[in-house]
């Protein structure tokens, strides 16, 4: 994929970040892709996200003057961004120092499966995987400070919101491409979706379709919160109902236990805000709230239409007795011991890979990492409330999307994503800075 995308991004890179910004978004669900493959000295894959982000640092330490820097770190966006700082820096220290500091202790490392890793713990000791999630984490607030920097222009707003439209289109056409492949034996380009070296080179027998992502959970996290989009965002109507048709069809296909969970989760606790909660006399009922009925009852007649029954027992109940369910509790619980073992400190950056983005914290940052990043989502919150005070009802809205599939993926990490560099956190977290940055321009009105 490297001769089509480094032409495309090198051409972003010289318009500017207003167009890297909106690239960077529609490149993160080619997440079986490459741009650059090496094998020495360990094996290593770009994916294409990382390469965007590359261009947009690059572009940032070229041309950003030290106030550009600093304009983040001050006003409403202060608290935010400090801390996203203090939690990099303490992540960085301890991908450096822990790994020496705790070295030979037994955990699951992240380029080994967990399966192989069940009964013979991999000894700890420093290796290039700390290095590069250092480098993803940095490369990432880059992209955030460029987000909230380059937000104020309303043309940036409309500009990813519609790339995020366009990438769940992509997302979902070439899944039900996949599927047909499947169903009708239609061949499949491998090497154009699946160029990383570590991504499938066959079908292997599978029968779950993942689209353009390296693995079926990643892939339903991606709709889970792609479906939470399109309900709460204003549109077409004919346009969102046939959105969440197919997002609702495929999310059964993929068979992941993750989207099926987070899904239902996020959608329950949404009904209750929306409609549930107001018919109790406590406010009135949303029209997002309404719609998310008629996606629900939508999604559920796909469902039963498609031997649901038969696929959540098979998924949710029969897969709890699986030797993978097994394993991968194995790895949370090694991961809890990790992080009573190091004194709450965590064995560093990189250096542990459990089943759950929760162990994945504790086990790696610490105490210390957890508290950080719960103050990120803390200060978070509170620019979502003031800035949803000054928006005008249609920014709001975009806000209110933004952060329900936020929360979506992060719920799905939570479940079965133990990865800070996931790609589609980080989109999510730009779609919402840039949200939020237009509480600067726009008066409120109703």
């Amino acid at each position: 994929m490297g001769w089509l995308l480094i032409p495309v991004g090198l051409l972003a890179w010289i318009r500017g970040i207003g167009y890297l910004l909106p690239l960077a978004v529609l490149v993160s669900v080619l997440q079986g892709a490459s741009v650059l493959n090496l094998s020495e000295p360990q094996s290593y894959s770009l994916s294409p996200y990382y390469f965007v982000c590359l261009l947009i640092a690059t572009r940032m330490l070229l041309f950003w003057r030290t106030k550009d820097w600093l304009a983040p770190l001050q006003g409403s966006s202060g608290i935010f961004f400090r801390r996203l700082l203090y939690f990099s820096m303490w992540s960085t220290f301890s991908a450096f120092a822990f790994p020496f500091l705790f070295a030979g202790t037994g955990v699951y490392n992240p380029r080994i499966g967990i399966d192989d890793q069940y009964l013979n713990l991999t000894p700890l000791v420093w290796n290039l995987g700390n290095l590069s999630q250092v480098v993803y984490l940095w490369l990432n607030v880059m992209v955030l400070f460029s987000a909230w920097r380059y937000g104020r222009k309303v043309a940036m707003r409309h500009r990813v919101r519609l790339t995020l439209y366009w990438t769940g289109a992509i997302v979902i056409t070439i899944g039900l491409y996949q599927k047909g492949c499947f169903t009708f034996g239609w061949p499949f380009p491998f090497d154009f979706f699946y160029s990383n070296q570590h991504a499938l080179t066959e079908w292997g027998g599978a029968s779950r379709i993942f689209s353009t992502f390296s693995e079926p959970s990643l892939f339903s996290a991606f709709l889970v919160i792609y479906i939470l989009y399109v309900i709460i965002h204003r549109g077409f109507l004919w346009l969102k109902t046939m959105a969440l048709l197919l997002a609702g069809l495929e999310l059964i296909w993929s068979e992941a236990s993750t989207g099926y969970i987070a899904f239902g989760l996020v959608l329950g606790w949404f009904l209750w805000l929306r409609v549930f909660k107001p018919l109790f006399g406590q406010g009135r009922i949303k029209k997002s709230g309404l719609f998310a009925m008629v996606g629900i009852l939508i999604i559920v007649g796909a469902f039963l239409s498609a031997n649901g029954m038969e696929v959540i027992d098979r998924v949710l109940f029969q897969k709890v007795d699986t030797l993978s369910a097994v394993h991968r509790l194995a790895a949370d619980w090694q991961a809890v011991q990790l992080f009573l073992e190091t004194g709450g400190l965590g064995v560093g950056l990189g250096s542990n890979r459990p089943s759950s983005f929760l162990t994945f914290l504790l086990s790696t940052v610490g105490a210390l990492g957890v508290f950080l990043f719960v103050s990120i989502m803390r200060a978070q919150s509170v620019m979502l409330a003031r800035a949803r005070q000054q928006l005008s009802s249609i920014a709001a809205n975009e806000i209110d999307a933004a952060k329900w599939a936020w929360f979506g993926m992060i719920l799905s990490m939570l479940i079965a994503i133990p990865d800070l560099a996931s790609q589609m956190l980080w989109v999510m977290w730009i779609v919402m800075l840039i949200s939020i940055r237009s509480a600067d321009l726009t008066p409120r009105f109703h």
